[in-house]
C-alpha cells in the first residue's frame, strides 16, 4: 500500500478534536519541516473497501534542516482513502496514537 500525506489531511493534536480547513495541523507540518526521512513499519492494517486504518511504529532519525540532531518515534493510528486514481493517502494523521508526544505533558483524560 502505497500512501502520500497531504495538505488536506487531518492531523489530530493528543485530547484535541478540531477537524476542518482551519484545524491545527501542526504534527505533520513539524514532521515535515524536518526533512529528515522517516522508517515506518506497519503493525496492523485493516482495509475495508476504500478506507484503511493502519497502526505503525515509525522512527524518525538524523539530523534536520536547522542542523540538529533528531529522534523520535512512536506508534500512529491513521486512517487513508484510495482516491479515483487507486493511491492512498492520509485522511487523519495521528501520529502518536494515544500517547503524548515527546516533550509535552499528558492530557488530562
Amino acid at each position: 500500500m502505497w500512501l502520500s500525506w497531504t495538505r488536506s489531511a487531518e492531523s489530530v493534536p493528543p485530547g484535541g478534536g478540531e477537524s476542518g480547513p482551519g484545524a491545527p495541523s501542526l504534527l505533520s507540518d513539524d514532521f515535515l519541516r524536518l526533512r529528515v526521512p522517516i522508517r515506518v513499519t506497519p503493525r496492523h492494517t485493516y482495509v475495508v473497501g476504500d478506507l484503511a486504518l493502519l497502526i505503525v511504529d515509525f522512527v524518525i532519525d538524523g539530523v534536520a534542516a536547522h542542523g540538529g540532531r533528531v529522534h523520535i518515534e512512536g506508534t500512529a493510528t491513521d486512517v487513508a482513502r484510495r482516491g479515483p486514481d487507486g493511491c492512498w493517502r492520509y485522511v487523519i494523521d495521528n501520529p502518536f496514537g494515544v500517547a503524548a508526544p515527546p516533550g509535552t505533558a499528558p492530557v488530562p483524560g
